[in-house]
C-alpha cells in the first residue's frame, strides 16, 4: 500500500493504491486442471477528504481497478461418473471493477 496524504482547504486530502498478488494456484489438493488459476493481481485505489477535526470524511475508491477476472474458489464436483456425480465445477468468482463513495462522520471528541 501506498498513501500519501496533503494539508488541503482546512481539511486533508489522501490519495491510496494498493494491489495484492495472487501466484498460480490450485483450489483443490488433487490438482485437477478445473480447479487452477493462473496468477493475478488486484489493484485498490481512492481518494479522500478529511476535515481539519477529522470528524468528516469524504472518500471516493474504485476496487479491482483493471477489472481483473479471478476466482476466489472452485469446487470440482465431477469425480467418478459411474458413482453418479454431477460431472461439473462450481466456480466463484471475485468481484468485477466496482467503485462508490462513502461519508462518515466520527462522533466523540
Amino acid at each position: 500500500m501506498i498513501r500519501q496524504e496533503w494539508d488541503f482547504s482546512g481539511g486533508y486530502i489522501a490519495a491510496q493504491a494498493d494491489f495484492n498478488y495472487m501466484s498460480e494456484h490450485y483450489f483443490q489438493l488433487k490438482n485437477s486442471p478445473v480447479g487452477e488459476e493462473d496468477a493475478y493481481t488486484i489493484v485498490n485505489a481512492s481518494i479522500t477528504y478529511s476535515s481539519e477535526s477529522r470528524k468528516w470524511v469524504v472518500k471516493g475508491f474504485v476496487n479491482n481497478l483493471f477489472d481483473e477476472d479471478h476466482r476466489l474458489m472452485v469446487f470440482d464436483l465431477a469425480g467418478d461418473p459411474a458413482s453418479g456425480d454431477f460431472g461439473m465445477a462450481e466456480n466463484y468468482a471475485g468481484n468485477p471493477r466496482w467503485w462508490g463513495v462513502s461519508v462518515q462522520h466520527n462522533f466523540g471528541e
